[in-house]
């Protein structure tokens, strides 16, 4: 499935629809160059779990931040971990274990060998100004 934005307000209005179309989704991965829109992206998340937009930014450098809504959101950044390896096997699977939450992982192609069966991959293709292509991938 590929769908297209040309501004932050539309990327957002996308993750919206996302959850609407997923809404049994436990796991969102999101791919792609800094500056593609996945902080955005994950924003549209937080504001359909009725999280204020302000309170959604990159935990690039706390690698999780956790928000509470309608339904509780984990928010994860692997961007300084350079290998799966990095990652702590115990602490991911608490995560995925936890119920009634969402999972939205930036970075996630860093972490790819411990990401569960189950879970949406979306590819984030900057082409240039706010215009973007998200491939959106479900997997089972």
């Amino acid at each position: 499935m590929k769908w297209s934005s040309n501004s932050p307000e539309e990327t957002q209005a996308l993750a919206k629809k996302l959850l609407a179309q997923f809404p049994n989704t436990k796991v969102i991965c999101l791919k792609g160059p800094l500056g593609s829109g996945k902080t955005c992206f994950a924003k549209g998340i937080g504001e359909h779990l009725e999280i204020e937009k302000k309170q959604i930014k990159s935990p690039t450098f706390t690698t999780l931040l956790e928000h509470h809504g309608k339904q509780k959101l984990y928010h994860l950044d692997f961007y300084r971990h350079e290998k799966a390896e990095d990652l702590s096997i115990e602490w991911w699977q608490e995560l995925l274990n936890e119920p009634n939450v969402l999972i939205v992982v930036e970075w996630a192609e860093r972490i790819e060998p411990h990401l569960p069966t189950e879970r949406i991959d979306i590819e984030i293709i900057d082409q240039g100004g706010n215009e973007r292509h998200f491939i959106i991938q479900p997997q089972s």
